[in-house]
């Protein structure tokens, strides 16, 4: 679980001191033990982001129908289309 956690706040773009300093104040852990989460935390992001361009494309694009519709379903038909917009661009319609 700590790992996991670890793992968001470097999505979160936060450095090594504010982790080492979050984890000392809520798991009482020195900085030792915290650095061995960093690095397992920064080894899933890495293996996350190894993704293929034809990978990237396809997540992108479910991202932004879904955004697409969200959009559409509160009215805001602004951000609809430009959903709508940037999926052609990626496929290459535009």
């Amino acid at each position: 679980m700590r790992v996991n956690e670890v793992y968001g706040l470097l999505s979160k773009a936060w450095s090594r001191q504010q982790i080492i300093q979050y984890g000392a104040e809520n798991w009482d852990l020195c900085e030792r033990n915290i650095d061995k989460y960093i690095a397992r935390a920064r080894k899933m992001l890495e293996e996350d982001c190894q993704l293929s361009r034809q990978q990237f494309l396809a997540e992108a694009l479910i991202r932004l129908r879904g955004y697409e519709q969200a959009a559409a379903n509160r009215g805001h038909m602004h951000v609809a289309v430009n959903s709508a917009r940037l999926q052609a661009e990626l496929i290459g319609l535009t």
